[in-house]
């Protein structure tokens, strides 16, 4: 694929099953990756219309070739065996990073019918180590399912844990995932990731830190697991570092769902650093420039969707914030909050980045908000 364009890969697909009958037509493994991945991202209505102008796979071979390459997940249980499995295959090194987030869904009970004849989709109770009792919902007769149904809640949001791997260009593994009604505490989040960290030790893999988004039980359970240094105590880092760095793991918040939240705040309402003011009007003074100088649109300004990152990407972007100072008058506290988001996502994000480069910008972006919450009291 690296060396071979996707439009040659099409044009290839195409030629190669032009002339065979409908029944006949015939697409490598990669060929079908392809087309799944497009099917995927654009939908049943797009891979249709394609399918009625070339030649492509079908919708069945697609689900077929999805069903053949995915594998079973099971609900509430730490996958441990295939995530050290999947680390040995690729080579990648035994230590990983844990992230996890929750998002809503629809209230549906669905029956299990492949594998284990279970209901899916109903808040199982949570055993010792905060994990849901598996297949507890038992669907071997119809009497019973009638009586699950009657008693059970039904899970109203998805809750995903992913690990990844410490090497560049892993993709994460999806370690655990529940359904469940997000009525738990900060102390069940602690003892569920004792339990984790557990079970990955006894294959010899390490958790080098957590991350997640801004979730108030999720930090609450970070602040409880963090070791601070006494108030006299200074770290051997220098006087601006009070956590212990013997200790692991680490603990942070997602850079995706930072970045996206200031975005939000600067798009709501004016802020004031120090004598410089920070707000959507310079942003909207671009627009009456060509877009080619900016990329901004007046969507991208009108966040409907607040955790879209792509508006994120664009109104962060170097060449708008210099063209920006370039164009609208007094825009300097709008153009320092950008390059702080832009530095919180370097970070983060771009592996080519010197350590010392990386603490540079992070301890940059840490300062200046200090200093802004010490101004703010004032």
């Amino acid at each position: 694929m690296a060396n071979q364009p996707l439009l040659s890969k099409h044009i290839t697909v195409h030629i190669s099953n032009k002339n065979r009958k409908k029944c006949g037509e015939k697409y490598t493994n990669v060929q079908k990756d392809i087309s799944t991945y497009e099917f995927i991202s654009t939908g049943n209505s797009c891979h249709a219309f394609k399918k009625a102008n070339r030649h492509i796979a079908g919708r069945s071979t697609i689900l077929r070739h999805i069903s053949a390459s995915t594998r079973n997940v099971q609900e509430g249980t730490v996958d441990v065996t295939r995530l050290k499995n999947y680390i040995m295959q690729n080579n990648y090194p035994s230590v990983v990073m844990l992230m996890e987030d929750a998002t809503r869904i629809l209230q549906q009970a669905q029956y299990d019918a492949i594998v284990y004849r279970t209901l899916t989709g109903c808040v199982s109770p949570l055993i010792e180590n905060e994990i849901p009792v598996h297949r507890y919902f038992d669907a071997s007769d119809a009497y019973v399912v009638a009586n699950h149904l009657k008693d059970c809640i039904l899970a109203d949001t998805a809750y995903v844990q992913l690990a990844l791997p410490m090497a560049v260009g892993a993709a994460p593994f999806v370690l655990y995932y529940c359904g469940t009604d997000n009525i738990f505490r900060f102390t069940d989040v602690v003892n569920r990731w004792k339990y984790t960290e557990k079970l990955l030790g006894t294959e010899g893999i390490d958790v080098i830190g957590y991350s997640s988004d801004g979730d108030p039980k999720l930090v609450k359970a970070m602040v409880s697991r963090t070791v601070f240094l006494p108030c006299m105590e200074i770290s051997r880092w220098g006087r601006w570092f009070i956590v212990n760095n013997e200790h692991m793991p680490v603990y942070i918040q997602d850079s995706i769902h930072l970045i996206n939240k200031i975005r939000n705040r600067i798009l709501k309402a004016d802020m004031m650093i120090g004598n410089f003011n920070i707000s959507k009007t310079h942003l909207n003074d671009l627009l009456v420039h060509s877009k080619d100088k900016h990329g901004l649109t007046v969507k991208d300004l009108k966040p409907q969707d607040k955790m879209k990152f792509t508006p994120t990407e664009k109104i962060m972007n170097e060449e708008l914030v210099k063209f920006m100072e370039a164009n609208v008058p007094e825009c300097d506290g709008t153009a320092t909050i950008l390059r702080c988001m832009q530095n919180i996502h370097e970070v983060f994000s771009n592996v080519n980045l010197s350590p010392l480069e990386r603490i540079f910008k992070l301890w940059y972006v840490l300062f200046l908000v200090r200093g802004w919450r010490n101004w703010i009291k004032l």
